[in-house]
Formats: C-alpha cells, structure tokens, sequence
C-alpha cells in the first residue's frame, strides 16, 4: 500500500511538471496558435505617416530629360554652369514644424498627416499643373527612419530603417530576439500620435500580431520588453539576506547559549 502510494505521487509530480513546462514553452513561441501551413491575410496594410522633423528624399525623373533638365537649371542650377546630362533630381527636405516641405518654383507643400506615397503623388500632380516636368515620375522616401528596442532583448539597440518598411519581428530579429526572460506575450509600444505619447500592448504569441496597427513600426517607435515575474522577483531580491540571516542565526545561538550557562549557574548555587 504505501508502495503505491509513493508511485501515484511521483507520477502526479511528473505530471504537474510537464504541464508547467508545456505552459512555459508556449510563451516561448511566437504566433503559437497559429495553425501550421496555413495563410493569415495581414489586414494592417504598411503606411508611415510623415510627422515634423522627418528627413525626406525626394527623386524625380522623367522620360523628357529636356524637361526636366530645365526645371533643374530653374529651381536649382542658381546660374550654375552643368552639362545639361539630367536623368533624375534627387534632393532632401526637412519637414517643417508647420509640415510642410519647401520646393523651388512648387512652393510650400502640406506634407504633415499623410504618407511618402500620397506626397509623391501630390508632388507628381504639381510638377504637371505647372508644365515644368513632362510626364514626371516621383518617388518620397524617409533617409531618418529609426526605431529603437529596448528592455529583454540580447543587444538593446537603435535601427535606422533604410527601406521606410519594417516590421516588429524583423526590429527584434535585428536587436538578437527576446531573451527567455522576456514577455513575449505583452510587448509595449511607444507611438507619438497627434502631439501625444500613446503605448500600445501586443502579444507575440498571438496570431492577432498580425492584425496589430503595431505589426508595421512607424518613425521613431519605442519597443520595450519587460521582464517576466521570476526575473522581477530576482530584481528585488537583497543578496545581503544570507549574511542577515547568518547573524540572525549567530545572535540567537549566543543568547540561547548564555541563557543556558545562567540557568545552570544558578541551579549550582
């Protein structure tokens, strides 16, 4: 009988240990209730919203390089002798405080609020109104897109995207992947929106990642990784506790030895 006994404890012991271990290894994966070999649409298309401060390259070509030689002696020759062999004017604005970007002969161009890509088209429709680039072709891209990782990750770091597109799994691939005592399950986001700081919350383990609006990382995101409770707990832990209990332990001795000796002091007297 107590033979059994013993044998139906091991084995719940065993089985309360593969359950733990089951529990702790699925916050280890990512996209864990993700079916295998089956397609997930991503309905958060990528965007990246132009904010002030923002460095822009503009590009603009053109399939008339006359045309567009000559709107490059206007706008940027300034009386500049050049051989007139231009294929394409590439050129860097910084967004203003106001959010608009300035363009020789186009003027002051709104460009706060909305995408690279809604500004290239709206660049495009200026250079056509204003007859000063035939059948022009732009193309808007950020050359300061950066983004920073932060918290449990292996190298804590700041990215700087090169092709305006990055998502939150590629910024943590780059800064060496979460450390198992990482979070995966409740990742922070540090967005600025509309003059505010929000913080948004995803869960990496989560196949609803990839319906986040924090999938795609815009300009100047803050991922942060927290720690989990046992590395919080080992955080607040005081290495000086073994050396208080140690003399704890020594004050209580001596004060029970020498209430021994009194005792038996005086029982001999």
């Amino acid at each position: 009988m107590k033979r059994r006994n013993i044998i139906s404890l091991f084995l719940l012991a065993m089985t309360v240990l593969a359950v733990t271990s089951c529990r702790t290894s699925d916050k280890l994966i990512y996209l864990s209730d993700a079916q295998r070999d089956s397609a997930t649409a991503i309905l958060q298309q990528y965007s990246t919203i132009i904010m002030p401060g923002d460095e822009l390259s503009v590009d603009i070509v053109s399939i008339s390089p006359e045309s567009l030689y000559q709107f490059y002696i206007r706008a940027y020759a300034n009386g500049r002798r050049t051989s007139g062999d231009i294929h394409d004017i590439r050129t860097n604005f910084i967004v203003s405080q106001g959010g608009t970007i300035n363009i020789p002969l186009l003027g002051d161009i709104p460009a706060i609020g909305i995408t690279t890509d809604s500004l290239a088209h709206d660049i495009e429709h200026r250079l056509k109104d204003g007859n000063f680039v035939d059948d022009p072709m732009v193309t808007v891209a950020r050359t300061n897109f950066r983004v920073t990782v932060l918290g449990e990750v292996r190298k804590p770091t700041q990215i700087n995207v090169e092709d305006n597109r990055i998502t939150i799994l590629e910024a943590l691939a780059i800064a060496g992947d979460i450390t198992s005592s990482g979070m995966r399950d409740c990742v922070r986001v540090m967005r600025e929106n509309n003059g505010q700081q929000d913080i948004g919350t995803i869960d990496l383990t989560s196949r609803e990642l990839l319906d986040s609006p924090y999938y795609y990382l815009q300009q100047n995101d803050i991922v942060y990784i927290e720690p989990d409770k046992n590395k919080k707990r080992r955080a607040t832990y005081n290495p000086n506790i073994p050396a208080y209990i140690s003399m704890g332990t020594s004050i209580i001795s001596l004060i029970t030895n020498l209430t021994y000796r009194i005792q038996r002091s005086e029982l001999l007297f």
